[in-house]
């Protein structure tokens, strides 16, 4: 069947004015997806979450995975050599916003608002599932200039209508430990998202950018590092972005 050209610049004009919004839709922005681990290398319970967790990461780029290690396991025949307070801290205060009825390891907590245990695949795609896109806030996070023993980053927020906290991360992931003694003692365990540096930018408002400066150690075994900015509110993370370093 032959379509003169007159019909033809019909049909043609005709899909052009077909409105956008479907084919828009279909195809959104990606939202970040945001697990906090708190873990500790004196868990036997913790490398299953471990493995489980680094997977996820790897099959997903979306997923912002951060290792807090925390320090109430360190007196059970091994100290965590990335344990910290700041990390038991942190995990009790979301123990308390989001009403769990004790902090354990390995617990994960997932944008902010579901915590689940790590190694349970099942409760942690439901966290994710029942969270997804909460974290509307955007954070737009560029690395400046790495240094011997250094990071040099800006960071700038959109989509928030006052000033809130940012926190920055300066992760590894493909750590590997040797543990000699405690509850994983024998075994070699593996960890991505080590948190090895850690600031805070206060009151950052929409609109501005600031920069910071975070450590890094240059003889760190893996080389693989990630920066990962948060910015909360009193209640919790309402933006987050990571960016991935060069391996030097």
């Amino acid at each position: 069947m032959k379509i003169s050209k007159q019909r033809l610049s019909v049909l043609v004009l005709a899909l052009m004015a077909l409105p956008l919004g479907n084919a828009a839709n279909a195809l959104p922005e990606a939202q970040p997806i945001l697990i906090e681990l708190f873990t500790s290398e004196g868990c036997s319970s913790c490398p299953a979450a471990d493995s489980y967790l680094s997977e996820l990461r790897k099959s997903n780029c979306n997923v912002i995975l951060l290792g807090e290690h925390v320090d109430y396991w360190n007196n059970l025949g091994w100290k965590d050599p990335f344990s910290s307070s700041i990390w038991t801290q942190r995990q009790k205060s979301y123990c308390q916003k989001l009403g769990a009825s004790s902090c354990y390891t390995p617990q994960t907590v997932i944008n902010g608002q579901r915590e689940c245990v790590g190694s349970n695949q099942a409760a942690v795609q439901k966290a994710i599932s029942e969270t997804s896109g909460s974290l509307k806030a955007t954070v737009d996070l560029r690395l400046l200039k790495q240094k011997a023993n250094s990071v040099d980053i800006s960071v700038a927020v959109k989509n928030t209508s006052r000033a809130n906290n940012l926190e920055i991360f300066l992760v590894e992931d493909g750590v590997l430990v040797n543990v000699p003694r405690g509850e994983n003692g024998g075994r070699q365990l593996a960890h991505d998202g080590v948190v090895r540096a850690h600031a805070v930018i206060k009151s950052i408002k929409s609109g501005i950018v600031s920069s910071a400066s975070l450590p890094q150690n240059p003889a760190a075994p893996s080389r693989n590092f990630r920066v990962v900015a948060l910015l909360e509110d009193e209640n919790g993370p309402i933006g987050a972005a990571q960016q991935a370093l060069p391996n030097r």
